[in-house]
């Protein structure tokens, strides 16, 4: 299995495993969190009444992944796998790039117990509280690709 440096994976590898749990919304609403968000879970700037073409949404989010790319390169200490990789982006698109700064996930991942880093995605499945069926999905997924 490859491995390389965070850096050198090309964040659009990561496009389709986002789109498939962020689905594509060309008119901004508020997403469970209570963020105005529109496209493929686009959030900067945006407000509601808000509509974009599907050909902004891929651009919002090709423009989205390399910044949470850029976000996480100086945090991840080690070299990663393709599957690492777009977990991770996945993963740090959906709950913030700060969030996995912090997160022991993170920890055990720069420490090299990918077990154990594989099984961190299954804590971040609620929202304001509450579990949600469609992060326990996102993550379950994310998990597998980590893994793979």
């Amino acid at each position: 299995m490859e491995k390389r440096d965070f850096s050198k994976w090309e964040p659009l590898i990561v496009a389709a495993l986002v789109k498939e749990f962020e689905g594509l919304r060309l008119e901004a609403y508020l997403c469970p969190a209570g963020v105005p968000t529109i496209g493929y879970g686009h959030t900067r700037g945006v407000q509601l009444g808000t509509r974009i073409s599907a050909e902004q949404a891929d651009r919002f989010l090709t423009v989205d992944l390399e910044r949470v790319r850029l976000q996480l390169m100086q945090s991840v200490k080690v070299p990663v796998s393709e599957g690492q990789f777009k977990a991770l982006l996945s993963f740090a698109y959906n709950v913030g790039a700060a969030a996995v700064k912090d997160s022991t996930l993170l920890k055990y991942l720069n420490a090299g117990k990918f077990e154990a880093a594989g099984r961190e995605f299954s804590r971040w499945v609620y929202v304001k509280g509450k579990k949600s069926a469609g992060l326990e999905r996102r993550r379950a997924r994310e998990a597998a690709v980590f893994a793979s």
